[in-house]
């Protein structure tokens, strides 16, 4: 978009650049981000709120996971002349700390989350199953999915699956029975892996 106005030989501003930083964020197209992030600061266009998200999301789905954390960490400490992170870089961020394996940094993200008067999403809730599971919090997956009920939200089977693989490392058999017996009133249909978690359990 931005070629064919110059070959218009019309001159795009900031808000023409935001939309194509969200395009290519949108469609995977990182290699051209840092090109046209270099053309704003040339231009002393300003990134605002949309595009530093967008630019955040597009980092997330490549390996450049430190310089989201970097840059996310940025937004979090900055003074009001810069924008603060949206719920989605939120859920961004939280996903990039599981892509990476950084457990306990979207342990602490979530802690982050609740300081900053955040409403989670059910994209954050199903992500917070996983770094339940992974740190063998079955207490807090408990929580996790007593919450979706309340709210009303649904409960899918890859979130009950996370729940039981933290039962089955935490050995706690019970609750995996338990959450069995929730999968059938909801009518979702467990899958053969998802016995055997629950046999895991109790053999532990």
């Amino acid at each position: 978009m931005l070629d064919s106005m110059h070959q218009l030989t019309l001159d795009p501003g900031a808000k023409q650049y935001t939309s194509v930083v969200v395009a290519c964020s949108i469609s995977h197209a990182w290699e051209a981000v840092p090109r046209l992030l270099e053309d704003m600061q040339h231009r002393s266009f300003h990134q605002d709120r949309i595009c530093r998200n967008a630019v955040m999301v597009a980092q997330a789905r490549t390996t450049q996971w430190q310089s989201v954390f970097s840059d996310f960490e940025d937004m979090l400490q900055s003074k009001r002349s810069k924008p603060k992170p949206e719920r989605d870089t939120w859920n961004t961020i939280l996903n990039t700390c599981i892509k990476s394996g950084e457990w306990q940094r979207a342990m602490e993200l979530w802690f982050d989350m609740q300081r900053s008067q955040v409403t989670p999403s059910w994209s954050t809730y199903t992500a917070l199953l996983r770094v339940a599971e992974a740190n063998e919090c079955w207490g807090w997956s408990r929580e996790l999915l007593d919450t979706l009920d309340k709210l009303g939200a649904p409960r899918t089977v890859q979130m009950y699956l996370a729940a039981l693989n933290a039962c089955k490392r935490g050995s706690r058999w019970d609750l995996a029975l338990q959450f069995l017996r929730e999968m059938r009133s909801e009518a979702l249909s467990p899958a053969p892996k998802t016995y055997a978690r629950i046999a895991e359990s109790c053999e532990l």
